[in-house]
């Protein structure tokens, strides 16, 4: 794309617009975000309707896990440039990872009625579709068309990732394990692929082996540079930038952290000591929809679950949610990323409107079953 706006401003004006977007994308490209963010803002301050600045500076914001301003530069990028499809895309990205899912949704359809042919929209909506926490928002079908359509038009190892997604949902495994697999292995021919996001390639194929789908979920804000986290962190999902010249997605940062208030709760149960897994391990059961016993999940929006595991190893975290499910308990596997950097495996049971129900129902869950607890804070949004 080209910089709009500046053809009747004089030459030298238009130079200084350049520069600073130039210089921005550049400092972007190297992980300068507190520089790209000044440039993009001097380029604005000589040309407030460049609508390009306002994105790059959105997606600056977003890669810092400043969400609110990032849905702010693209909506003024998209007040600028109605039609501007990946401002859509964009804000519904952020939207998603901020926890609005209808937001998101809306966002990513407006992209694809001002461009139906337009990839990155189709693999956004199809990877919200497919890994949707709340299930009123998810539709495996069409996610899967979606997701065939984006690497129809480019063969991308990234629409893989969100291919294997779609198919998980619909509960085909064996080709969400193909899909996967064939991510993993066009990714590790980048010149150069971060171990995090390796490793989050390699979450969402051992839980597609396990028979279970991929969600995202609530995410704390680390701290230093942000790098992907194996529930919300793809290079996949990255915001477009836009300039004269290409950005390849797999060399962008990808989608910031949400930032939350609430803290990581220490971990309910050691991840040397999975007591009752030793005890009676269990295979993995296929995918499990609805609860089969208590302590029951409240039908009011998520407020608080029951942790009854924290584990860094997402095979240890397998267990425990094959143990619980075994037990009757609709038992669910939640990854988060904690201050230290490090990836806990969460495995949450129920969804309470409050604390107090929460406590109540993990009481009882202790005495039932023997097994620590500890209440967790899930996003309200």
């Amino acid at each position: 794309m080209t910089v709009i706006g500046l053809a009747a401003a004089p030459a030298p004006v238009q130079g200084k617009i350049q520069s600073w977007s130039e210089a921005g994308l550049e400092e972007l490209e190297k992980g300068l975000y507190d520089q790209a963010i000044n440039s993009f803002t001097r380029a604005l301050e000589i040309n407030p309707a460049n609508w390009q600045a306002y994105n790059n500076r959105g997606l600056v914001y977003g890669i810092k896990g400043e969400l609110d301003l990032a849905i702010q530069d693209y909506g003024r990028a998209i007040e600028i440039n109605p039609d501007f499809v990946d401002g859509y895309t964009n804000r519904g990205a952020a939207w998603f990872y901020k926890g609005n899912w209808a937001k998101a949704l809306a966002d990513c359809s407006k992209a694809m009625s001002l461009d139906s042919n337009a990839i990155w929209a189709q693999n956004q909506l199809a990877w919200i579709l497919a890994t949707c926490p709340k299930e009123d928002y998810r539709n495996g079908k069409k996610a899967l068309e979606l997701a065939k359509r984006a690497i129809s038009a480019e063969d991308n190892l990234l629409f893989y990732d969100t291919l294997a997604a779609a198919y998980a949902e619909l509960g085909d495994f064996r080709r969400a394990v193909a899909s996967q697999e064939e991510a993993i292995k066009r990714l590790k021919l980048q010149d150069s692929v971060s171990q995090d996001t390796l490793n989050a390639y390699n979450d969402r194929l051992n839980r597609y082996r396990a028979g279970l789908p991929w969600r995202i979920g609530t995410i704390q804000k680390v701290e230093g540079p942000l790098q992907p986290v194996a529930v919300s962190m793809n290079t996949s999902r990255s915001p477009r930038v836009t300039s004269d010249r290409a950005v390849d997605p797999i060399q962008a940062s990808p989608l910031p952290v949400p930032a939350t208030n609430q803290a990581v709760p220490a971990p309910a149960q050691s991840e040397t000591r999975p007591q009752q897994v030793a005890a009676k391990p269990q295979p993995q059961p296929a995918r499990v929809k609805s609860a089969k016993k208590t302590p029951a999940a409240s039908t009011a929006p998520r407020g608080y679950s029951i942790q009854a595991g924290a584990f860094l190893s997402f095979a240890n975290a397998g267990k425990q949610e094959a143990f619980l499910k075994s037990k009757g308990y609709a038992a669910r596997t939640h990854v988060i990323n904690s201050a230290s950097g490090r990836v806990w495996h969460l495995v949450l049971i129920g969804d309470y409107p409050t604390q107090t129900a929460a406590k109540s129902a993990a009481g009882d869950l202790t005495a039932r079953e023997n097994i620590a607890t500890a209440i967790f804070p899930m996003d309200l949004k």
